[in-house]
């Protein structure tokens, strides 16, 4: 019976072509689009308010930008759509009050406070956090420390951002030596804003623009494993940019080109973070640089060694990966997607036992991860325990009802179990999610045609070689159904069309000699009786039916066998 197709995988899958699904070529020019256009819109905004052109810092812009498509890839469709949506109602409510009113000086916040709210409501479901399911749950108060933490790292990043990477992992715990100051800062700057609201309502509007639109991003709400992310920064910086552009308008209002002046300087500004930017991006050239340089700027990064290990996968290097893989396990052993990763490199290099043994440490820190056991489940079945195997596949079919690779493998399961209504079912549930799956009718065949259900068998092996007329076991099989139902002209056109596409095949050149024997054409069938063995030297069926019609040919006839093509 034929091996299910793509059963044993690495997780997660590497990606082999550019971030979230686009060529290299195509980020290339969309960097570019993301400059121009940035530089443009910070420079209508800024007219806009009368003010010369921005001291905007764009290095982060485009590598985040990029990291959208990274989102997609990681989280699926459904995140970058809700992000989108976020992104565009808040960004809405923010443009339109602070263009209408900052001819009057004043920035209303409004805009501050609708963007969390748009972002926590538009999340996408598989990031609305749910307590009762997470092994590794942080405290609120662990929560709190990073918030207060990630503020002042946000805040440092956006002037002297370095250090900057696709993923930077939780600590868990961070030390009071960073909280404190973190929180003093936070408090300090809350106060001052306070103080100053009616003298410079800038500082206070653009502070808690700052605070505000962190809040759904900022970990006091977890949405993943990371610290912070540069991305989340974003929008969230206009509110500082905004307080230092209104202050230094302000100090320098008795300069006598004050607008030439602050000009060039932005100008300069600009001009130094496009270069900066464009170094940026060059480590987002491939997986291997983005996931190198996250390994090398952070520590204990677990996940980029996992992703890195991936992407030396993608290229073929498997030493480096098993390595990366090590390393992420060393440093995270409850973290399973590194012990699959694993798992599926031992079984590249026929190590059955250890892949094995790392699928079920994955399955010991993440009981419900379906990969987990799909692969292990087919890994016990090639084995031969197969009522291990079955287990396994029902796990993970429990928690993916619409798992169709599982069901096939469910389905080979009771096959070599010899229960056939069961193996049946299961082929029949994986049509029902995949019914143009010509290797499922086929294998949905077989298990008719052994149950004695042939007129049944006929029909899924017709309809695999209607989806897929190019298979030759398909084609084999359904030749062997209208031999045993005395069609045999219509089997011998059946196995003719079959060993078009597999002239190797042994079954096939046994099965057409079956047919044109029973039709009387002996001659014709010892040649291809004859190929069989020579095909395959240890076939007793085809010795058998060999020997039958070379004593038909003397007068002795014996009536030939045939067999089915797993």
């Amino acid at each position: 019976m034929a091996e299910p197709d793509g059963g044993l995988r690495v997780w997660p899958a590497p990606n082999a072509g550019g971030i979230g699904g686009l060529d290299f070529g195509a980020q290339r020019r969309i960097e570019r689009l993301v400059l121009v256009v940035g530089v443009v819109g910070v420079c209508a905004l800024c007219a806009k308010c009368g003010f010369p052109a921005s001291r905007v810092s764009f290095l982060r812009a485009g590598p985040g930008i990029l990291c959208l498509g990274l989102d997609e890839q990681t989280h699926g469709g459904d995140a970058s759509r809700s992000s989108f949506a976020a992104g565009f109602l808040a960004t809405g409510a923010l443009a339109a009050e602070t263009l209408a009113l900052v001819g009057d000086g004043e920035i209303p916040l409004f805009g501050s406070i609708s963007n969390p709210v748009c972002c926590y409501f538009c999340r996408p479901k598989k990031w609305r956090y749910d307590e009762r399911n997470d092994r590794h749950f942080l405290s609120f108060g662990l929560r709190l420390e990073n918030a207060l933490v990630s503020y002042g790292r946000y805040l440092a990043m956006l002037f002297w951002p370095e250090n900057l990477c696709a993923f930077y992992p939780h600590p868990g715990q961070w030390p009071l030596a960073k909280v404190l100051p973190a929180g003093l800062l936070v408090l300090g700057l809350s106060t001052l804003t306070f103080a100053l609201r009616r003298e410079r309502p800038y500082l206070l509007t653009g502070w808690f623009w700052f605070l505000g639109t962190l809040v759904p991003v900022i970990g006091l709400v977890q949405v993943g494993a990371q610290s912070m992310a540069d991305r989340y920064s974003y929008f969230p910086s206009i509110g500082i940019l905004i307080a230092v552009i209104w202050e230094m308008h302000r100090l320098t209002k008795g300069w006598l080109y004050q607008r030439a002046g602050l000009s060039v300087a932005g100008g300069a500004v600009i001009l130094t973070c496009i270069t900066l930017t464009r170094h940026q991006i060059g480590f987002w050239r491939n997986e291997i640089t983005l996931w190198s340089r996250a390994v090398a700027v952070t520590e204990n990064n677990y996940k980029a060694h996992n992703l890195l290990g991936s992407a030396f996968f993608a290229q073929g290097n498997l030493a480096a990966g098993i390595r990366e893989f090590q390393e992420s396990i060393r440093l995270n052993p409850s973290f399973a997607e590194p012990w699959c990763s694993l798992g599926y490199m031992f079984i590249l290099h026929g190590n059955s036992d250890q892949a094995i043994a790392c699928y079920q440490k994955a399955l010991e820190a993440q009981p419900d991860l379906v990969v987990a056991h799909m692969s292990l489940g087919n890994i016990l079945l090639l084995a031969g325990r197969v009522d291990e195997a079955l287990f396994q596949l029902q796990e993970a079919i429990k928690q993916d009802p619409r798992l169709a690779a599982a069901e096939d493998s469910l389905g080979r399961a009771f096959s070599l179990k010899g229960r056939w209504d069961e193996a049946i079912a299961s082929y029949q549930r994986e049509l029902e999610i995949q019914p143009d799956s010509a290797a499922a009718w086929n294998s949905l065949g077989l298990v008719l045609s052994r149950a004695g259900r042939f007129d049944e068998a006929l029909a899924a092996f017709q309809r695999a070689v209607a989806i897929r007329p190019g298979d030759g076991s398909a084609r084999n099989n359904l030749g062997y159904i209208l031999l045993r139902t005395h069609r045999v002209d219509e089997a011998i056109h059946q196995f003719h069309a079959a060993l078009q596409y597999q002239p190797d095949n042994a079954e096939g050149h046994n099965n057409l000699g079956s047919a044109l024997a029973a039709k009387g054409q002996v001659d014709e069938a010892i040649p291809e009786f004859q190929e069989a063995l020579r095909l395959k030297p240890n076939y007793a069926d085809a010795s058998h039916n060999l020997a039958s019609a070379l004593q038909v040919k003397g007068k002795l006839a014996s009536p030939p066998t045939n067999s089915i093509t797993p």
